[in-house]
Order: structure tokens, then C-alpha cells, then sequence
């Protein structure tokens, strides 16, 4: 049998298995969101749901540190369960890249990521309708099985629109040297749990690395970021009607701007320093 230093669950679902196999060795749960809530609103939710509270009952003290994803979700372990927690943000590796400048007077807004019907995507396919023709909507759209229907009903929703597409999705690898070529990342995520309402994704960092703007609704871990930094739009609601307003009210060398302040910040945000942090746990086990 194998004997292990060091085991890293990466959530609950795998403690039971760190615990059966550890032997001694050290165990980092790494919790990512808040997975009691996580699938509130579909089925698989509420199966989930009890299981993963008898998790972190019964199995939550076999970890020597846990870590998760932003503050409100580390409060929040604290608060239910009394479980301290690091927070190691979900940023991608450094990439050499540099904002590119606005073609033709077009706007380009990029979304990639899960095509999962609590995340409601239809809402900022919704948005482009408050935007004039000088704005171009590209999704680049991953989806489960389950997620069959809801895909073909965002697909039913583009084929009415002409300055929104679905695109294909690329490799991890060339997921931000893909994004470069656009000017706004976009992500309206209605609070529908609690881990979409503090959502802190990794495609917020990968906008970053990409050097885009970013336009978002007013998810508070996200907010923080955008508005701490400068790095682009944050509308009032997650209406797709405000946040429209909100990307028509800024001018093209303010986009410009908010490019090169993610240039600025890029390194800062990226795995070069956050993975630092893992580093000081680890030492600190083993």
C-alpha cells in the first residue's frame, strides 16, 4: 500500500476516502464554495443537500486545514460549522500578454464557462438587447448532459439575435490567449444560493490575464475586486437592463483604461502569489 505525507481532498465528498487511505498523513480539504448550498434550486440540490451536511458533521474535524475560495464563503464555514479556513483565491498561472486595442469601433464581450440554468445565462443574452449594433456578444458555452434542455433553449435564444453568438469552446490552455482578443468580460450571476452570491470564479482572474474590462453585476467578492482595482463595470442590480446602461455610459478609451489596469494588475492576481499562500500551509503540516 501506498503511504502518503500529505493528502488533499479536494471537497467534502473525498474525505471519506483521505480518511480511509491517510495513515498519519496530514489532510487538506479543500472546500472550493459552499457545497451545502451550492445546487440550491435543481434536483440534484436536494439530494446533495443532506449528504453533504453529514459530511461536515461527522467527517469535518479529519482535516488539518482546510482552505476555500474567497472571505464570505470562509465566514460562513466558520459561522455554521466553527471550521477555520484559509482563503486561496482561484487564480490561473501568469501569462505574457498585453491589452489589445478596440477594432473598428466594435465592442467584444466575451462569457465562458458552464452553460447550468441557476447560473440563468439567457440574462446577459437578455442584455444585448439594450445595446446598439457597435456590441458583439460571444458565449463559449461548456454543458453536462443534464444541461441538454437548457442549452438548446440558450441556443433557441441567440438564433433570435444577430450580435450574439455561441462559440466553441477551447482548451484550458488557450482559454486566455483566446480571451485577448476581446474588450469586456462579461458575468451577470443572479444570487440565486449562496455561493453564486459570493461567487469569486476563476474566469474573473482569467479576464484579468487576458487584460480585458470586465462588466458585472453587483456580486459583492467579485465587486471588490473590479472596484478595488479599477478594472471595469459593476451595475446596480443584476437587471440586464442596468448593467447595459452601465457598459453604454463608458466610453471607448475608458474600456481602454479599465484593459490596462488589469494589465497593471495581472501579475499580482495570478497563481505566482496566491500559490505562496499553499506553500505556507503545507510547510506549516509537514
Amino acid at each position: 500500500n501506498e503511504v502518503f505525507d500529505l493528502i488533499i481532498a479536494h471537497d467534502e465528498k473525498t474525505l471519506p476516502l483521505a480518511q480511509e487511505i491517510s495513515s498519519g498523513a496530514k489532510i487538506i480539504l479543500d472546500a472550493h464554495e459552499y457545497h451545502l448550498e451550492e445546487h440550491d434550486g435543481s434536483v440534484i440540490g436536494k439530494c446533495l443537500k443532506g449528504y453533504v451536511k453529514y459530511l461536515y458533521t461527522n467527517l469535518i474535524k479529519t482535516p488539518d486545514a482546510m482552505i476555500t475560495v474567497c472571505n464570505s464563503i470562509s465566514e460562513k464555514y466558520y459561522n455554521v460549522f466553527n471550521l477555520k479556513s484559509k482563503v486561496i483565491m482561484n487564480v490561473p498561472d501568469y501569462i505574457e500578454l498585453h491589452p489589445v486595442r478596440i477594432q473598428n469601433n466594435k465592442i467584444k464581450l466575451i462569457h465562458h464557462g458552464l452553460a447550468t440554468s441557476i447560473r440563468k445565462i439567457e440574462c446577459m443574452i437578455k442584455m444585448m438587447d439594450y445595446l446598439d449594433d457597435s456590441y458583439h456578444l460571444d458565449l463559449m458555452l461548456v454543458s453536462n448532459r443534464s444541461d441538454y434542455f437548457y442549452m438548446q433553449k440558450l441556443k433557441r435564444w441567440v438564433k433570435k439575435r444577430k450580435r450574439v453568438s455561441i462559440i466553441p469552446p477551447v482548451s484550458l490552455k488557450n482559454i486566455i490567449p483566446t480571451l485577448n482578443k476581446y474588450d469586456i468580460g462579461l458575468f451577470l450571476l443572479p444570487p440565486t444560493n449562496y455561493s453564486l452570491k459570493y461567487a469569486l470564479p476563476n474566469k474573473l482572474f482569467e479576464f484579468i490575464q487576458a487584460r480585458l474590462a470586465i462588466a458585472i453585476g453587483p456580486s459583492p467578492e467579485m465587486a471588490r475586486i473590479v472596484n478595488g482595482y479599477d478594472l471595469g463595470i459593476v451595475s446596480d442590480d443584476f437587471t440586464p437592463q442596468n448593467l447595459a446602461e452601465k457598459i453604454l455610459s463608458v466610453s471607448k478609451d475608458k474600456i481602454m483604461f479599465f484593459k490596462n489596469q488589469s494589465n497593471l494588475i495581472a501579475d499580482k492576481l495570478s497563481f505566482h502569489n496566491e500559490g505562496l499562500k499553499i506553500l505556507d500551509i503545507i510547510n506549516n503540516l509537514i
